[in-house]
C-alpha cells in the first residue's frame, strides 16, 4: 500500500492551480535571478573601486564582501540555466526536468542560506535584521520547492494512470500499463 506524500499542495497560495503557481514562481525566480545577478555585479564593482579610498581597518571586511559577492554571482550564473530548464520542464510536461531542477534548488537553497548566514555573522551590527530577512528567504524558498514538488508528484501520479508510448518500427504504438 502506497502511503500518501505530507506536504503535498493541491494549489498554490491556496487559491491558484497548482501549474499555473508553478509557472508564477518559476518566472519570479528567474527574474529576481537576473535583478540580483546585476544589483551583486554593480555591488561588487562598486566595492572594488572603493577599495583603494578606504582606512586599512575596513579593508578585510570589504574584501570579505568581494568574496561573499563573488560566491553568489557564480550561484547565480548556475541557477539561471536551472531556471530555464524548470520552465521547459513546466511548460513542455517534462517531468525529469523539474526533479533535476528541484535537486538543484534544494542544494542551492542550502548553500544561500549558508551564505546569508555567513553574511550576518560577518558583518557590523544588523544581526536582527539579517537574521530576519534569512529566515524570510528560508521559508519562502522552501514553500517554494514545497510547490514546485507537489507538481511534480502530481504529474508522477498521473502519469501512472495514461497508456505508455513505445516505439516500434519506426511508428508510436500505444501500449496500456498493467
Amino acid at each position: 500500500v502506497e502511503q500518501p506524500s505530507r506536504l503535498v499542495f493541491k494549489n498554490c497560495c491556496f487559491c491558484i492551480p497548482l501549474k499555473t503557481g508553478c509557472l508564477i514562481l518559476g518566472y519570479f525566480y528567474l527574474i529576481s535571478s537576473i535583478v540580483v545577478l546585476l544589483m551583486t555585479g554593480f555591488g561588487l564593482s562598486f566595492i572594488v573601486t572603493m577599495l583603494h579610498h578606504v582606512a586599512d581597518a575596513i579593508k578585510p571586511l570589504m574584501i570579505t564582501l568581494v568574496v561573499l559577492g563573488s560566491i553568489i554571482l557564480v550561484l547565480i550564473l548556475i541557477a539561471l540555466p536551472f531556471n530555464i530548464l524548470l520552465l521547459i520542464g513546466l511548460h513542455k510536461e517534462k517531468k525529469n526536468y523539474i526533479k533535476i531542477y528541484l535537486i538543484f534548488q534544494l542544494v542551492f537553497t542550502i548553500l544561500s542560506i549558508l551564505l546569508r548566514i555567513t553574511g550576518v555573522i560577518l558583518s557590523m551590527g544588523g544581526y536582527l535584521t539579517g537574521a530576519l530577512t534569512t529566515l524570510v528567504y528560508a521559508v519562502i524558498n522552501i514553500y517554494y520547492l514545497i510547490v514546485i514538488r507537489s507538481y511534480y508528484l502530481k504529474m508522477s501520479k498521473g502519469a501512472k494512470n495514461v497508456p505508455a508510448q513505445l516505439y516500434q518500427d519506426g511508428c508510436v504504438v500505444i501500449a496500456t500499463t498493467v
